[in-house]
This record gives structure tokens, sequence and C-alpha cells, in this order.
């Protein structure tokens, strides 16, 4: 019934020993026909009991060939899915096709025939109608594999055979595929079609005659004669009707093409096309089950058993084999779940208290075959489990199949307590391991630690909250390769305790004792016992090659938890050793020694065997480097002691038996670390201070204590180099011999290379065990910084290589301690801080003293800042001086200038930029240096920051430097608030009436041509200084004027030159200002802008500065308008009566001026109305009331009031008030009236009163 195996092949998958058949993934069957025929022939061979009665699909036209061909069978191939992807994911990402099995054919293909032959006479079987023959006169025939069929494999009573799951996956296909040429030639066409429908129909006929429910489909290859297939689409049509093939799953026709996109995408369409009518095929076969399973009653067999037991298979044994092809048939549709409910109760009813097992002897071959199928059944349970994501009851599920098995086998078979059960628990641990790594799981296949999982989360149909054991959750691949690995040591344990009786080869072995043998040991799917029992002699099963195996694959799946992989790894090596393959076990260990977690946690144990083993595998192999290596590690009294071994680095390799020309480590210098090895010793490193200054020596000290095996041989230290963060140097202390030396001595020690990159202090180096070794030294660092130990390497010399042991301050064991000498030893002293092996150097403290003199209190703009900057050298000694000076305002740093003071003079410094060089200044000298700059126009803030760096000539490399911060504010000296108003121009505009006013030709040197204004400026200027000033000039300045016109600034003052102003005190300056247009037909405004410049000094220096305060932009408009001025004039005196009193000042008459100004070229009429005094005794007014009056263009008129206050306060009369006066001037076109602006002094405008003017009375106005 089964594949011959060979029984001592160690196991790779678990699936060795079973028929492939029962364990293939079963998808669609689909033959192709008329393309290139597989390279093992036409498929598997056709099985004896089929091929009596086969039927045979022949076709006479050529197949399919060419290079079109050829691409078209391996695109399909792309679809074809395998045997390790056992997933319900499509078998290429963007297509929906589930998968095929393809079978590639000729023209010739046989179909399995559904009835067996009649039995005939060498079967023991007299045919129908003989006198001898008892059979009834016609025979009941059956399928040749049926257990009612004489000659098959199960007559009578077996339950199931392989050959019934390869008829449907290899033989029977759900569509016959066949290809064929098409071309276009008018002169064949139609022999060509007639030929292609004839084949065709040929075929149906024969799938036909052949009563299974095979469908056929064609694809017609077309070639490069057929350039568009809408030409053949007529062709295509006769062919289908003639055939009777459906248009869409039927007949496909394939243009000829180069693209393999085109190609996918044709092939894509056809699957799936045909991917309905596949399930559709299975579904018929599942009805057709279900049918035979229903109808209750044991079919009679083609004739009665003769041999063997008389009984036929039993109802229960025909419902298990119905639920398997139900099952089969489900999973051919791809529903693994209707699958795996069939696939559940064909289990149950195996393994039920009615089953099979138990009316099956266990000595008997169908035992054998149920126990197969029982196995097979329960993987294929889990294959569904897996592949609807059920994790936890896929792992419920295996383990309840080996306890109900292992039941079974203690009750009815040879018992669980032999090496037959473990190898078949080792077996069934690899076959779940083969599932899940096969059903390609998501949440394993993570490619970050991150990502991946070490087992499955709880599934989804367990109810929220329920407790589940931690093994139910599905763990990767390699826990179940592991599981397997320890029951194959267990196996291989019960197989070395077998007596050497039982395993004496078959003839060697008395009757008796093979009987005693045959019932006692369990030889399932595993060798006999003189097999299975390890014997140089002959040849046995290889356990530890099974063990290695399965280490091996666990060890691939344990990416993300290093601790299983190193426990794995130490396996493996085991059984290599165990099998005295000593190379592969150095390999494995020497990864598994240098990188190995175990150190870090502690776990001694693992440590000592995994070097104890190394070093025993280097011994054998003469690997006398890594025997040095190994040896250093075991000195180390962390690591469990070894029996007769004597402890000496140094003299380690002198019993090698040979010594290896190549080795685990080519370098000559092994670089050992404490990530890398045990160390036999420790260090600390110790400053005597946490901080110190650069430049001065500081103490430190280094302890190195033996932690070696007892009774183990003194080091002897070639070097130690201790390595420095932050530092230029490194520190190396040498050996040598000191005949005082004594230990318990801290060793005081003297450097040397004080300006090198490498310091060295000679020591005796030599560490006996448990001793310690004490280094106090000074150190010197020139460079501010935070100076740290960042290694201590120890240079041990072997004779076969150099030992370079390196450790680093994190892995520093021992709590930091000073050692100083005693009477009785070493006397230690704890330190206190934590980071012993860090000290902060501080920079050398400066000696150089800096001063800023000669500053103003404060400072304004637009004046020159000066600030001397003085130097004393406080050090003992000369020294060459750098001064650097840094100036930043608001706006980002400023320039200045250095003027240096030499001899009493001062001359500016040829220094580039900021920085300059003072040379060397002796012990207690001065040196001065002064910077300036003129402060700019508008407030600001100033940081300055003076930087001395100077190097001491008796250490001209190391910098030493002082700092020197301040600020100061520069402000405003001046404030002015300014008022800007119109002017009556004194010079006549020019008429177009009076020949005599138009400028015809302009003077020489005279610039006038157009229209003239007036303006004042008036200018309240403010101290805002913190001292008093003197200001020696104030002058307006005209920055910029329109480009079309011209003015004149006339200052109206005449005060003195020199002024002392106070702080916070006031003085008043006013500017004429004559504006004048280049032409007369300009209208356009002018747009003005003026400065107000302050010249000014201090009162104890003479240098003057001068300060521009910005004045407000000015637009000056060009249009008409009124312009109000009022003047005093002088009246003749009045006679006095003889009663009166002469007062001169009796009448006092103000003279008010309206100046109309027509600047356009139009001609303007005006209304003019003077509103009168509100009483009669307030003022009296003389002029026009109500008028009119009419402007010639560029022309202007003057209209004149009197006015004359008239009131009975003396005091009024004498010192002036303000009457108020109202015009109104409108424009009589625009009816728009006119401002009337005051024009002089006397007369303002009347504040929240449109249109009414003030005027004083009094002769002064202040």
């Amino acid at each position: 019934m089964f594949p011959s195996m060979e029984r001592l092949t160690p196991l790779e998958t678990g699936f060795e020993g079973y028929p492939a058949d029962y364990v293939t993934h079963n998808v669609p069957f689909v033959v192709l026909s008329g393309l290139q025929t597989d390279e093992e022939g036409d498929g598997a061979e056709v099985p004896l009991s089929f091929r009596d009665g086969a039927l045979r699909i022949r076709c006479e036209l050529p197949p399919v060939t060419g290079v079109q061909a050829k691409q078209v069978l391996d695109t399909f191939r792309k679809f074809e899915r395998r045997n390790d992807q056992w997933d319900p994911r499509p078998v290429l990402s963007g297509s929906n096709v589930m998968g095929f099995k393809f079978r590639s054919v000729g023209r010739t293909y046989e179909l399995l025939p559904r009835k067996a032959k009649p039995p005939s006479h060498e079967l023991g079987y007299d045919p129908p109608g003989s006198p001898a023959s008892r059979s009834p006169p016609l025979w009941v025939l059956h399928s040749p594999i049926s257990p009612l069929t004489p000659g098959s494999s199960l007559f009578p009573d077996g339950v199931m055979t392989p050959e019934w799951l390869a008829k449907h996956q290899l033989y029977i296909p759900s569509v016959f595929l066949a290809f064929f040429s098409f071309s276009e030639d008018p002169a064949r066409n139609s022999l060509t079609d007639n030929q292609l429908k004839s084949e065709i129909n040929n075929i149906k006929a024969t799938l036909y005659r052949s009563e299974y429910k095979t469908k056929l489909a064609i694809v017609l290859v077309g070639d490069h004669s057929i350039n568009d297939v809408s030409d053949i689409e007529e062709r295509l049509n006769n062919i289908r009707r003639a055939t009777g093939l459906d248009a869409k799953t039927g007949l496909f026709f394939l243009p000829s093409t180069d693209s393999s996109t085109q190609l996918l995408s044709f092939v894509d369409g056809v699957l799936t096309a045909l991917q309905p009518g596949c399930v559709e095929y299975y579904r018929d076969l599942t009805k057709h089950a279900r049918r035979k399973k229903g109808r209750g009653n044991i079919p009679a067999p083609t004739a009665p058993p003769t041999r063997g037991t008389s009984q036929t298979l039993a109802a229960l044994g025909w419902g298990i084999r119905y639920d398997f092809k139900l099952g089969v048939f489900a999973e051919f549709r791809q529903e693994m779940e209707s699958a795996c409910r069939h696939y559940t109760a064909a289990l149950e009813s195996l393994l039920g208290p009615d089953g099979i097992f138990e009316t099956t002897a266990s000595w008997s071959p169908r035992w054998d075959e149920s126990r197969v199928l029982a196995d097979i059944v329960a993987m294929r349970i889990l294959r569904c489990l897996l592949w609807s994501n059920l994790t936890s009851t896929a792992v419920q599920s295996w383990s309840n199949y080996r306890y109900r098995l292992r039941e079974l086998v203690d009750r009815r078979g040879k018992g669980s307590s032999n090496y037959g059960w473990e190898a078949w628990e080792s077996r069934w641990s690899r076959m779940m391991a083969e599932l899940v790594k096969r059903a390609q799981l998501s949440f394993f296949s993570g490619g970050t630690e991150r990502e991946a999982n070490v087992y499955a989360p709880v599934e989804k149909s367990i109810p929220i909250g329920e407790r589940i054991r931690p093994f139910d959750h599905l763990h990767h691949s390699g826990y179940w390769y592991r599981m397997a690995a320890r029951h194959s040591r267990r196996r291989r344990r019960l197989a070395i305790e077998l007596p050497q009786d039982d395993c004496m080869p078959p003839g060697q072995s008395p009757a008796s004792v093979m009987a005693s043998r045959y019932g006692t040991y369990d030889t399932y799917l595993c060798p006999e016992p003189w097999q299975e029992r390890p014997n140089s002699e002959r040849r046995t099963y290889n356990h530890s090659k099974d063990i290695f195996n399965a280490l091996e694959k666990a060890q691939g799946h344990f990416r993300f938890q290093p601790r299983v992989r190193e426990e794995l790894c130490l396996d493996m090596a085991r059984e290599l050793i165990r099998n005295k393959q000593y190379s592969e076990a150095m390999k494995l260990l020497f990864r598994l020694w240098i990188n190995m977690s175990w150190r870090k946690d502690q776990w001694w144990d693992l440590v000592s065997e995994v070097t104890r083993n190394l070093h025993d595998c280097a011994k054998q192999l003469g690997d006398a480097k890594v025997v040095a290596a190994t040896e250093f590690e075991l000195l180390s009294c962390a690591l469990s002691p070894l029996k007769n071994h004597t402890y000496n680095l140094l003299r380690c390799c002198e019993n090698l038996t040979h010594r290896s020309s190549e080795s685990l480590i080519p370098e000559d210098v092994l670089e050992l670390d404490t990530q890398s090895v045990t160390a036999p010793l420790s260090t600390t490193f110790t400053f005597s201070v946490a901080e110190g200054n650069a430049g001065e020596p500081l103490s430190a000290q280094l302890v190195v204590v033996s932690l070696a095996q007892a009774g183990s041989a003194p080091i002897l230290f070639d070097a130690i180099d201790v390595k420095f963060s932050g530092a230029s140097f490194s520190l190396r202390l040498k050996h040598i011999e000191k005949p005082e030396f004594k230990h318990g001595q801290v060793q005081e020690l003297s450097v040397e290379g004080l300006d090198e990159s490498i310091r060295i202090a000679e020591a005796n180096l030599e560490l006996p065990e448990g001793q310690t070794l004490g280094f106090q030294f000074p150190l010197t660092f020139r460079d501010a910084s935070l100076v740290s130990v960042g290694s201590i390497t120890f240079t041990i010399s072997t004779p076969v290589a150099q030992i370079r042991f390196s450790s680093i301050p994190e892995t520093l064991a021992e709590r930091p301690r000073w050692l100083k000498t005693g009477p009785r030893g070493f006397i230690s002293m704890p330190v206190a801080r934590e980071d012993s092996h860090t000290v902060h150097i501080l920079p050398r403290p400066p000696k150089m003293e800096i001063k800023v003199s000669n500053t103003e209190p404060h400072f304004y703009t637009d004046e020159e800042v000066q600030l001397e900057i003085e130097l004393i050298n406080g050090e003992d000694e000369a020294s060459e001086v750098h001064l650097q000076m840094t100036l930043l305002s608001d706006d980002g740093p400023a320039s200045f200038q250095w003027r240096m003071k030499e001899n009493g003079s001062t001359h500016l410094s040829s220094a580039n930029e900021n920085l300059l060089e003072l040379g060397v200044i002796n012990p207690a000298e001065k040196k001065s240096t002064e910077i300036s700059f003129i402060a700019p126009a508008l407030p600001t803030r100033y940081a300055v920051e003076v930087k001395v760096t100077y190097y001491l000539q008796s250490d001209a490399t190391t910098p030493i430097s002082k700092n020197l911060n301040f600020e100061f504010n520069v402000t405003r000296a001046f404030e002015a608030n300014y008022e800007f108003q119109p002017r009556i121009h004194p010079l006549p505009w020019p008429s177009f009436f009076n020949p005599t006013n138009i400028p015809v030709e302009v003077p020489e040197g005279s610039t006038r041509h157009g229209i003239a204004q007036r303006w004042e400026l008036f200018s309240r200027i403010a101290s805002f200084t913190y001292e008093g000033v003197i200001i020696s000039k104030v002058d307006l300045r005209l920055e910029s004027i329109s480009s079309h016109a011209m003015a004149i600034i006339t200052p109206n003052h005449h005060e003195a030159d020199e002024i002392e102003i106070a702080p916070q005190q006031q003085i008043d300056r006013s500017f004429s200002l004559d504006v004048e247009k280049n032409s007369l037909d300009d209208r356009r405004a002018v747009e003005i802008e003026l400065v107000l410049a302050i010249s000014w000094h201090r009162p104890r220096s003479g240098k003057i500065f001068t300060s521009h305060l910005p004045v407000n932009n000015f637009v000056l408009e060009n249009g008409p308008r009124v312009l109000a001025a009022v003047s005093y004039p002088s009246l003749p005196m009045r006679k006095v009566e003889d009663d009166e009193a002469e007062d001169e000042d009796s009448l006092q008459i103000v003279q008010l001026t309206f100046m109309l100004e027509n600047p356009t070229n139009h001609f303007l009429t005006f209304e003019i109305s003077m509103e009168g005094p509100r009483t009669d005794a307030e003022w009296a007014l003389s002029g026009v009331k109500m008028g009119g009056l009419n402007l010639l263009p560029l022309s202007r008129e003057e209209v004149s009031y009197r006015i004359m206050p008239l009131s009975t306060n003396d005091g009024e009369m004498s010192e002036g008030r303000w009457l108020e006066v109202r015009l109104r001037v409108m424009d009589v076109y625009f009816r728009k009236v006119l401002r009337c602006i005051p024009a002089s002094a006397g007369i303002r405008e009347a504040e929240g009163k449109s249109g009414s003017l003030l005027v004083w009375t009094g002769r002064k106005h202040d």
C-alpha cells in the first residue's frame, strides 16, 4: 500500500513515511493538452490497479510548439499552487485565482476506468457459468480501488488508500484544457477549421464515454499571420457553434504577442473563467459521495473474500471513508471550514469507542493503515484550522489528538514507554512545525522584532475574558521543532536502554526472541530495535542527525529570542561533539562564545559549559589561539573549576598534540573585552578629586584585583594602556622587574613624556592569584573638558599570540576605592563619588586683569563712542596676549576701530577685524588700547564682550582666556515738536494784466520761474540728556524736494552761537521756507522732506557732534486757498478833551487781512461774507461785510478789515484778548467753502468751531 521508505533516514519535515498523496494539499486539477510535455513524462505513472480498461484521448493535430508555447506553459505554471503554500491567499498578488494543479501532456492522455474488470481465475474466482462457480451469474463491478473489488489493496476491509487521492489529484482532471494552433491562410482556412471541429468533438465524445464530468475548454493560439482579431471572429463563432462550446468558459483565443504582461493577463482571465466550473465539478463529486453515504446499506462486493478475514468493511468504516472523501472534495473547492467538519467526523469515527481501532488487532497491517489514516485526518484538520486563522483551536486539536492516541496506544497497542512512541511524538511535533510554517501566518512573518510575534494572539472565536493555557497560544515553528528535538533525545535514550538480546539482527536471534520483540516494541514508521539502537558495527538510525536537524530548523525561527537561540546553538554543539565532529562544533561554539548574553545575565554554569567545550574542541583540532583565549576566561573564578586542569595562561598550549595552521582567530593579536569574555581580574580607575584645573597635576590611581581560580599561575602583563575620553594623550604602564616591590604596597609612579600623545610609567605588572596591584601617579591635562576613562587595555604575551583585554568604565564591577599602603597591606578607603573615573577639568584660572575706563556714563546718538581697555598681567611670567572684542547692537554686529596707546600717543592700529595681537606682556606690566565708533542716528543698545586669550611662555600650547561683558545704551540727546504753517509771501505774483510783472526774461543767477509760497516751521527743542550740553547751532536742512520745485530756508532767530541747555530744558527755533516751482504751468503738489540738525558738544570737550532729528514729510498742495493774517497799524493821536487824560493806547485797531490765492489756470468767482460781532458792545468792524470777488488765473487778491475792540475793562484793553471772527468764502461755481488758514502770529483757528478764527487784540502776542 505504501511506497518503500528508508526508515533509517532522519526526519526533516515529519511527513516522511506518509504517502505523498495523503499529505499534499488538494487543489483543482487541470490537464494542459497540446503544449510541451512535462519533463517527467505524462505525469505520474498510472497505478497498476487502473491500467486495465483505461480510456485514451487521442488527437491527430500536432501540438503547439515554439517560443510562445513555452511562454504560455510557463505562465500557467505561475498560477500553480506549491506544496509549501498552505494559506488562503491567491497564488499571485493582484489576482483572484486560488491556485491549480497543472499537468502538461501531449496529444494523448489516458483516463482511468471507473469500473474494474471482473476478477480473473488467477485471483481464485471462477467466471460465471462454470460448473465449479458459486458466484452469482452476473458480476457486480466497482472501482478498481474500492474495498469491494478483489485485487484492490483495500479488499475486503480496508478503509482508504492514497491511490484514491492520486486518482483525483493526478489523473482525473476537472478541466481538460486543449491548445491548438490557429493561423490565417485563405486557401486552407476551411480545411483547418473542419479539422479543429472534428478533433474537439472527438475529445468531447471520449470524455462523455468516460462517464466523468470533466469539462472541456479550448485555447486557440494565433500566430503572426493574424493581424486583426476582427477578421477571424466569424471563424471562431463557426467553431464554437459546431462544437457546442461556451463562449465565455469553453473557447478562448490567444493572439500572438511578445508581451509577458499581456500573456499573464490572458492566462489570469482564462483561469478566472474556469475557476467556477472547477468548483462546480468537485461539488458534483461531493453530492455523489453524499448520496452514497446516505443510502444506508453496504454494497455487495464483486466477489466474497476468500483469504484473510472473511469480513467486509463495516458500516462504520464506510462512514469514515465517505467523510474523508467529502473533506477532500471540500479542500478541492477551498472550503476549509466544511472540510474541517468532515475530517472531524471521520476522526471521531476512527478513535471512537466503536471505532476501527477497537475491532482491529494491533499486530494486523490494518492497524498501521488506520493509524496512518488517523494521522493524516488529524493533520488535515490542523491545516484547515490554520487556514481559517483558528490558532488556539489548532493547538488544542493537536494536543487532544496526541492525548487520545496515547491513551489508545497504551490500551490497545504496545504502549507509549518505548522508542516508537517517542519517534511518533517527534514526528507529530515536526508536522505541526511544518503546518505553521506553510500557513504563512501574518503575525509570524514580521521583518523586525516589533512586528514579529513569539505566539499568536487569542482568536476571535474565544469569548473575551476566558482564560486559556499559555500552551494554547500558537507559537511559531521553532517552538515545535524544539519540542521535536526534545522527543528525539528521549527516543535516543530509550534506544540506548534497549537490551542487547533484543537488538540482534533477525538471522542471529532465536524465534522466541523474535516473537517477544514483535509484541513488545512499536515499530510504527520507525526502524526495528536492531536498527534503532546505536551500534558502531552496522548502520543504525542516526539520532544525532535527527536531533541536529530539528535544532537547526528551530534556531532559524527564534530570530528575536537571543537566549533561546543560544541554548539551541549549545544543544547543536553538544550533538556534534557527541559524534566527534569537532570542527563544526567549534565553529558553532566560537560564535556563541563571542556573543552570548549569558555573561551579562551571569548564568555562569552555561558560560562554563560553552567555554569548556570550546576549549576542548580547540585542543582536539590544535587551534592554539582559541585555546589561549578560552584559557583566559577559564581562569575566572566565576566559572566552575575544572578537575585535573592546570590553570596557566602562559603554558596552556604546551600539551597540544598538533597545531593547526588555520584558526578561527586569524589575527596575531587576540582582541578580547568584557562583552566577549569573563575576565579573571577587575579594574577600577579613580581620580582623587572631582574637579581640577588645566595645567595643574592631579593624582589618579589604578587598582587591578585578581579574580583567578585558586591554584592558578600568576598573570604577567606586558603593559596596561589607559585611554581617556576628552584628553589628548593616553597612559601606558610598562612592566619592569622591581626586586624591592612587595604585594600590598601602592606603587608610586612618575609619568614621563608630558608633551607626547602617550605618557609612560614603569611598574611591576605581575598579578598572582588572589592579589591586588595598586598604582598611583600624577596626571596633567592641558585642555579644559570632561575627562573620563575610555578603556583600560591589558596586554599579555603568550607563546602562540598576544592577548589584549579591554575593559570599559561601564563594566567596572568593583566599587570605587582609594588604596593606601598600611603596615599589613592595603588600607582601602571608600570613594563617595560613583563616577570616580571621571574628572571635570576646568580652564586654568586666568590672572590677566581687564579694566574698561574713561567711559562716559551715557552715550547719545551720532556721538563718537570711545572705550579704553587696559590689561594688567598678573601672571608670574610673560604672556603672549591676544585681545578679541565683540560689539553687538540691536541690529547685529557693529564695526569699530582699534587705537593703540604707546608712549603717551594714540595711533590707529592695523588689527584685522575684531582680533588684536598685543604681543608679549611682562609680569605686572600694563598695556592699553582703545576702540572707537560712531553711534547710530537711532537709539540702540550695545553689548560688549572683551575676551583676552594668552599663552604662558612656559606652556605655549595651552590657551588661557578671560572674558569681560558689559552693556550700555545709546539714547537721543534731543527731541523736538514741530508746527508747519503757511505765510503770505511778500513778493507780488505775476499778472497777465500787468506786463511789467510777468518774468519774460529771467535775470542771470536767478532760478525763479513759478509762483512762490512761504511757509514757517516752528520747532520746540527739548534736551533729553542726563547732564547739561552746549548747543552750538541749530539748522533746518532740506533732505529732499520734488524735482519740479526749489526751496530756500531762512532762520528766524539770531540767538548766540553757544547756548547751554540743561536737562529737560526747552528752546524754540523757527525757520522760513520759500518754495517756488520751476514753471507757472506746473500744477503738481510738492513733496518736501526736512531734517533738523543740532550741533552740540559736552562742556568739558570741544568736539562737536551733530544730531539729526527727522521732521515730518510735508505735501504742499496746489489749489485755491485763503490766508488770514493780522497786523497792528499805528493810528494818529486823537484830540484830547479837557476833562480826559491823554492815553496813547486808548484806541487799539487790528488790521485783519485775508489773501485769496488762485494758483490755477481757471477764472474763479467767490462770495465773501463777514459775520459781525454778536453784540455791539464787543467790537467794531470796518470792511466789506458781504460781496463778491473775481480772481484771474495765477493771481491773488487781498481783502482787509479793521477791528476795534470795545470793552469797559481797562485791563483787557491794555493786555489784549481773543476776538472771534468768521469770514465765509465760497466758490460760486463749485459751491465749495474755502477754509481760512491762519498765516501769521496773533491769529488762530477756534477749537470745535469750523470756519471761525480767533484774533488777538493786544500789541504783543506770545
